[in-house]
């Protein structure tokens, strides 16, 4: 009779646990509910997960109770927080048009292309219509550059640059997920090949500006060179390209 008894006990121990455990089981995932409902901002469910989360045990929560209150009231979720700065890198090309004048030849301008990475550092492109940000744009570039110069006699000769931009910009959201953007700043050329003989590096100052959409960026810039002398003939110049390119960050 003893040992039945024994029996009986530790059967209704077991069963004990076992609902406790199942009704902490049951707690935790109505909890869970909760958060995934106000978080979608889906009140009534909220709602009613909050109701089955009593009947169950729950105990009275006042800052779920606070969060359905508010959402019902048609208070959005709080956004999750963010410093409102991005880092974005990507890949961009486009076309040159270089010009330029000489003393002693007129420089017929012809059309180049450039191409490498671009990054941005700058306020999120993701903010309500009409915001403004400033952000900063460098990167590192190829560039294959055309010239072609009339002295009498006509001539042309190519070079290959690496490129490195430091361009401050402003933004303007337009729409979400839609900003224009300006930048004005300088730019330097190295020159790593060349038919002719000519300076090593160049430094231009420059502005332009372009339109962001989403992660697809579209830019017209205009840089001239700093630089008044030619190392070719020790004369009086003065050169600049315009550039249409195309971006793609990730």
């Amino acid at each position: 009779m003893k040992d039945v008894k024994k029996i009986i006990f530790i059967i209704a121990l077991f069963s004990f646990s076992a609902v406790i455990f199942g009704q902490q089981d049951m707690i935790s995932f109505y909890k869970e509910r909760i958060e995934e409902s106000l978080s979608r901002n889906r009140c009534d469910q909220a709602r009613g997960f909050y109701e089955d989360y009593k009947k169950i045990g729950g105990k009275p929560d006042s800052n779920i109770e606070t969060r359905i209150r508010n959402c019902r009231e048609g208070t959005p979720p709080p956004p999750p927080p963010d410093n409102g700065i991005e880092h974005t890198v990507g890949l961009t090309a486009g076309i040159l048009d270089m010009r330029g004048v000489f003393s002693y030849a007129d420089f017929i301008s012809r059309t180049g292309f450039r191409a490498g990475l671009r990054y941005r550092l700058g306020s999120l492109q993701n903010q309500p219509p009409f915001s403004y940000g400033f952000g900063l744009q460098t990167g590192i570039l190829y560039e294959y550059q055309v010239h072609d110069y009339d002295y009498g006699i006509s001539e042309s000769y190519n070079r290959q640059v690496i490129n490195f931009p430091l361009h401050p910009e402003l933004s303007l959201n337009v729409l979400k997920g839609l900003n224009i953007y300006f930048y004005i700043g300088p730019s330097l050329d190295f020159v790593i090949t060349s038919q002719g003989k000519g300076s090593r590096t160049d430094i231009y100052l420059g502005g332009g500006g372009g339109i962001r959409i989403s992660r697809v960026q579209f830019n017209l810039g205009y840089d001239e060179n700093l630089a008044t002398k030619s190392a070719i003939r020790s004369s009086q110049q003065k050169s600049s390209k315009i550039s249409l390119s195309l971006s793609f960050l990730f």
